[in-house]
């Protein structure tokens, strides 16, 4: 599964709070792998791995580090914000 890079928007919120008004994506979230990464469905059943832009957690995941402080509750958080949420991607304009 190929890492993109976009930025996460939950369809709750606005289109004029600021975020691009670029083409959206609608997709669903299918799994949080940690506070600021998550798997999302397209409507065409794609899956892809999703970074949140702008959010930087402990990390829990990396085999190479230990977990980090905070991390679980981040990702704990995480969970509780967007799994099975339906959720617009919009690509990063960097």
């Amino acid at each position: 599964m190929r890492l993109l890079v976009f930025i996460l928007a939950l369809l709750i919120i606005p289109p004029t709070t600021g975020l691009a008004q670029t083409a959206q994506n609608p997709a669903s979230v299918v799994r949080v792998v940690d506070g600021d990464t998550v798997d999302v469905q397209f409507g065409d059943g794609t899956t892809d791995r999703v970074r949140l832009i702008g959010i930087d957690t402990p990390e829990v995941v990396d085999p190479r580090k230990p977990v980090q402080c905070f991390g679980r509750e981040a990702s704990a958080h995480a969970h509780d914000l967007l799994d099975g949420q339906a959720v617009s991607i919009v690509l990063d304009a960097s």
